[in-house]
């Protein structure tokens, strides 16, 4: 018994692979068996029905000798298109494909967006304090950014004056908070040397989360133990310092004062509270928002750039006595 193969130009194969003309006798049957291991699905219908010939189906079918069949059979894999092979994972040749690889006819979705960021940016941050408030609150300030103040006035023939370091801030504190229904950060000046060893700044957290809390950020002299807050309305926190800084929480918007200038209002946050510092030697020092370095004759003559210098003496007349009653 032998079976024919009809060859096909090479142009009807998708793959331009050019096919072959074999014929066999009765072992053409494990030839086609052979292409079906290769992942060749042979569905040609042998005499006209809907049998398909497979290996099992050759042997149970009466063929005749001279039937030509126009089947594909690569003799090796190797002579397989890749694209054609079951399970290679490869996009059929004839199917466009995108520069990612993915089939054409698959939705690409464009999006809109950016790269987000941090307020305080990749830097490395240094861990000041962390603590947990009785009411569960958790606070945390990082230590951030830190500059020198520099040359900060210059008068007109070029004297720079460098105030001291407690009248500007030199940095920026990270304060968050976390807890209950609130996460919130926020941040606070710092300053290299407070003035007199201490330095008291004061924020609301959570107003987003609509449980705003009155946070008091300082910076203690070294010897100092215990530091406690109490506000107008009874509310009382009290902590010990880390690193010689004190973050204190408690629930509750500040007094506000509502500003209104030519249309344009904004508030000011004006909280109410008196803070106390303790020593281990026993000392105790208290400030409270309602008095401020402002308000201290020394720091503000520490920190008022100096008078100008004097213009050198000039021309001086030749009669000065009436020089000056002319001018009177």
């Amino acid at each position: 018994m032998t079976i024919e193969f009809d060859s096909i130009s090479s142009n009807e194969n998708p793959a331009g692979q050019s096919r072959r003309r074999i014929a066999a006798g009765v072992g053409a049957t494990m030839l086609v068996a052979a292409a079906g291991g290769v992942g060749f699905g042979i569905g040609r219908s042998v005499d006209g029905s809907d049998r398909a010939l497979s290996p099992g189906a050759a042997s149970e079918s009466e063929v005749e000798p001279t039937e030509d069949l126009d089947i594909d059979v690569p003799v090796t894999e190797a002579d397989v298109p890749a694209s054609t092979v079951v399970g290679s994972g490869a996009t059929p040749a004839d199917q466009p494909v995108t520069s990612d690889g993915a089939a054409a006819d698959q939705d690409v979705a464009e999006s809109s967006g950016g790269p987000g960021f941090s307020i305080f940016g990749d830097q490395a941050l240094e861990l000041l304090y962390d603590r947990t408030t009785a009411e569960g609150m958790i606070v945390r300030v990082h230590l951030g950014q830190t500059w020198d103040n520099g040359g900060y006035y210059s008068d007109e023939s070029g004297n720079e004056w460098q105030p001291p370091a407690w009248c500007y801030e030199s940095g920026q504190v990270r304060i968050a908070l976390g807890g209950s229904n609130v996460i919130d950060v926020g941040s606070a000046p710092w300053y290299t040397e407070p003035y007199q060893g201490r330095s008291v700044s004061w924020l609301t957290l959570g107003r987003p989360d609509g449980d705003p809390h009155r946070v008091l950020f300082g910076q203690v002299p070294d010897g100092t133990t215990l530091v406690t807050a109490t506000f107008g309305d009874g509310s009382v926190d009290s902590a010990a310092p880390e690193n010689g800084v004190v973050a204190l929480v408690v629930p509750g918007a500040p007094e506000t004062i509502e500003h209104d200038e030519d249309g344009y209002t904004w508030l000011e946050e004006s909280p109410d509270f008196e803070i106390t510092f303790e020593s281990a030697d026993g000392a105790t020092a208290v400030a409270s928002n309602t008095v401020g370095t402002w308000n201290d004759p020394d720091f503000v003559a520490s920190c008022s750039p100096p008078p100008p210098e004097l213009p050198e003496d000039g021309e001086q007349p030749a009669d000065p006595a009436a020089d000056e009653v002319t001018i009177t």
